[in-house]
């Protein structure tokens, strides 16, 4: 397993309580989406990047380790254009 693969394991929890304070002081739109929304989305991304750096394939993003975040960015994307 990779360094970065190792490090969002240990700290997934911190990295996205981080984030997730990070962006309701700057960009929190609760008229446009839920908390409980923007915790799933976060955590379901956050996953999906575990998933793709536990691969070790950590420098081809276009990979298929890593279509699980594509896919959740993907999905991120539609929902925040609605």
């Amino acid at each position: 397993m990779s360094k970065l693969a190792e490090m969002i394991n240990k700290y997934q929890n911190e990295i996205r309580a981080d984030w997730l304070k990070q962006m309701a002081g700057s960009v929190s739109r609760a008229d446009l989406m839920t908390k409980e929304e923007l915790d799933i989305q976060s955590r379901e991304l956050m996953d999906a990047i575990a998933m793709g750096a536990r691969s070790g394939e950590i420098t081809n993003l276009d990979g298929p380790a890593w279509s699980q975040t594509r896919e959740v960015l993907n999905a991120i994307s539609t929902s925040r254009a609605r």
